[in-house]
């Protein structure tokens, strides 16, 4: 794992390649970087050291060759095949986006909820380690 700062080149730009997931830390909001083999991993933040869950990849969508509409319909050779398509793409594209959000808002939240959860041990630990003094003095 690496942090946006630990993958500069040698001129101080980002080098990060199709293999790498990018995502912010969900206490300090600091950006790393991971392989994607670590896709669902558990990772320690290295600037706040909170256990991270890594995100899914997002899947690499090409983009449509720069043609217009018009252009398409006359080498495809009939606008009524073409609309429905078209308009079926939009909106797949559309409810692929709105659930990508709500996979990445509940990822959010399962990050929160794990630093919460790291709070509570830390503080778990203490009283434990507390309690134990007082019990061993008596």
């Amino acid at each position: 794992m690496a942090s946006h700062d630990d993958n500069k080149s040698q001129n101080g730009s980002v080098q990060i390649t199709e293999r790498d997931i990018v995502f912010e830390c969900a206490a300090c909001r600091k950006s790393l970087v991971v392989d994607e083999s670590a896709e669902g991993a558990t990772i320690e933040c290295p600037q706040c050291h909170i256990s991270v869950i890594v995100p899914p990849k997002k899947p690499y969508v090409p983009t449509p060759p720069p043609q217009s509409l018009n252009e398409t319909v006359a080498i495809t050779g009939g606008q009524g095949q073409l609309l429905p398509l078209v308009s079926k793409l939009k909106e797949l594209q559309s409810q692929r986006a709105e659930i990508s959000s709500r996979l990445a808002s509940r990822l959010n939240e399962l990050n929160r909820d794990l630093v919460l959860l790291s709070r509570v041990d830390a503080s778990q630990q203490k009283v434990v380690s507390d309690l134990n003094e007082l019990t061993v003095k008596k």
